[in-house]
């Protein structure tokens, strides 16, 4: 489950990653001394590769792991019920969507190990591989809201260079009408000095 947030950290650095109440929740599960015989052969964390000993463990797990994974699977649920609002209110809901499908797929994995279905290193398997699928579909909605950005960024500039042409524009036609009254002024001042100067006769 962890994954999920150190998912969010790497791959998705123009999302809001910081202030979900799940995280600290999910690091102090990850210390309870309860835990650390069950993280030996379940690691908390797989983002960072699991060892070759967890990869290729035939054992079926034990009656005091499944007691942990029961308590850590409740507590974990927990921990990332937390953060629900928080994150509806700061990821896309792509974001949402794929971590909700991931949730309920480690949860089902889980219960094949605590069922005895598969073996510890079979989980340490489906877990790595669920960690490198939900890697790339964040990279995926990363790159997605990087292009989106750009794109927003993109029309901005280009509204703010047509409304500069624009202003250009106006103040170069505002310009010219300016210069019309002026010169039309000149020709009447011109025209009264003209028609003055005609009717005058010397005394």
């Amino acid at each position: 489950m962890k994954f999920f947030f150190i998912a969010f950290l790497l791959f998705v650095p123009n999302l809001a990653n910081a202030g979900d109440p799940s995280e600290p929740c999910l690091n102090s599960l990850k210390n309870e001394a309860k835990l650390q015989g069950l993280f030996e052969r379940v690691p908390f964390d797989v983002t960072k590769g699991q060892s070759m000993e967890v990869l290729s463990n035939n054992d079926k797990i034990s009656d005091e792991d499944k007691t942990a994974l029961s308590y850590f699977i409740i507590e974990g649920q927990k921990c990332f019920n937390l953060g629900v609002e928080w994150r509806t209110a700061n990821y896309p809901s792509e974001v949402l969507t794929i971590t909700s499908v991931y949730m309920v797929d480690i949860l089902s994995t889980f219960s094949d190990l605590f069922g005895r279905t598969n073996t510890y290193g079979e989980i340490a398997k489906k877990r790595a591989k669920m960690a490198a699928d939900l890697n790339n579909k964040i990279r995926d909605i990363a790159q997605k809201v990087k292009q989106k950005k750009i794109e927003v960024e993109g029309r901005k500039k280009n509204l703010a260079q047509n409304e500069l042409a624009k202003q250009m524009k106006q103040s170069q036609t505002d310009a010219l009408v300016q210069q019309q009254i002026q010169q039309q002024e000149l020709q009447a001042r011109r025209n009264a000095v003209l028609i003055i100067m005609q009717n005058w006769r010397p005394m």
